[in-house]
């Protein structure tokens, strides 16, 4: 698992440029990890269980933080007052996770989030100004 922690880093880097996340806490698809991970590895590691899939071409380790696998099991994104939060921009509790979904809203939002339909979506988690638009409306 160790061979993911340097893609895991940089990917966090890519989103968060304060490194508040903790980047084994961070969904991840193949292409973020491709260069450190071969795919049969990533194929290795999910059937030994070191690696999860939460769905279609979205993985994780065991370490995921719980509001990013459900927005990526919903097809979408972390954002708003849920990204905000573990950016470390402010913290407001709400009992569901806010997720961004794609804006061309083909499938439902499911009940276990509050949805937000806009864009397109590239992380697991929205970059603070992105959270903060959504935020504001």
């Amino acid at each position: 698992m160790s061979n993911l922690e340097h893609p895991l880093k940089l990917l966090a880097g890519r989103i968060d440029s304060h490194h508040r996340l903790d980047p084994l806490s961070l969904p991840f698809r193949p292409r973020d990890v491709a260069g450190w991970v071969p795919r049969h590895e990533l194929n290795r590691l999910t059937g030994l269980g070191e690696v999860a899939r939460l769905r279609s071409g979205w993985y994780c380790l065991d370490t995921v933080n719980p509001a990013l696998a459900t927005a990526v099991r919903a097809g979408g994104t972390a954002t708003c007052v849920t990204a905000l939060g573990l950016l470390g921009a402010w913290q407001i509790r709400h009992p569901l996770p806010h997720v961004r979904l794609p804006a061309d809203g083909r499938s439902p939002a499911p009940a276990t989030v509050v949805a937000h339909r806009h864009g397109r979506l590239r992380f697991a988690i929205d970059d603070v100004a992105t959270a903060l638009t959504r935020a504001m409306g």
